[in-house]
């Protein structure tokens, strides 16, 4: 069964802009408080700028992960997930372990939020085809 084009023949684009708003926001909602009491058990390090910019990244990237799941394009999502995983490196000094895992609940926290939004997103679809 094509997700695609079952969003094309009844005009169910708004499934995907509500299910990616929904994703975004509703993970934000999760997912700051979460971090942000990871960040003050650990001590910020001023690097407050840096949040802001992983948070809105973070809302870009659950919209993504929730139309990923649903049109079922998983490979964009591991796509992604490499992406972010080289641009992480740094050959020129060891990186430091607690701030990889940091990294790492975000990004799991993320893509389970992105996943179940595209997944119920993806049965809402499917139980609109039915007759």
């Amino acid at each position: 069964m094509d997700i695609a084009l079952i969003i094309v023949e009844r005009h169910l684009y708004h499934v995907l802009v509500l299910g990616a708003l929904v994703a975004s926001f509703g993970g934000m909602i999760i997912l700051t408080p979460i971090m942000h009491l990871v960040f003050k058990s650990i001590g910020d390090g001023g690097q407050s700028e840096t949040h802001f910019l992983a948070a809105a990244v973070g809302l870009i990237e659950r919209a993504f992960y929730s139309v990923a799941v649903c049109l079922g394009a998983h490979v964009m999502i591991g796509g992604w997930l490499v992406l972010k995983a080289f641009s992480n490196l740094d050959g020129s000094e060891r990186r430091n372990l607690r701030s990889f895992y940091i990294y790492l609940l975000g990004n799991i926290i993320s893509l389970s939020i992105g996943g179940a939004v595209g997944l119920s997103m993806m049965l809402y679809i499917i139980s609109k085809n039915s007759p």
